[in-house]
């Protein structure tokens, strides 16, 4: 609970601190957004494919709580803080291999 509640606080502070210029954007209509989507076919791969991607990763992640829930008998908090630490590391070690991997360019 505590982990939650200074993520959401460092959240509130980047996102007010962040200056965004004011854009007049004209509304896009409904109707002008799918006739853009199928007239490129590069823009369909594009929603298709993160439309499939969306479901594997989120039934992947599913999967992941039920195992730590069910086998390992992890309460419903402990599996989500598990997952989130985790994750957490494995951005870190991204990271840290992306910037030795740029150095050594």
């Amino acid at each position: 609970m505590l982990i939650s509640i200074i993520f959401l606080i460092l959240a509130i502070i980047t996102i007010l601190n962040i200056k965004r210029p004011q854009i007049q954007e004209k509304q896009i209509q409904f109707k002008e957004a799918v006739t853009y989507i199928l007239k490129y076919k590069i823009v369909r791969l594009y929603v298709l494919d993160y439309f499939f991607v969306q479901i594997a990763m989120n039934t992947g992640l599913g999967l992941k709580i039920l195992m730590l829930t069910n086998i390992f008998n992890f309460s419903d908090g402990n599996a989500t803080n598990y997952l989130l630490v985790v994750g957490l590391i494995a951005d870190l070690i991204g990271i840290i291999a992306y910037k030795i991997s740029y150095r050594q360019k």
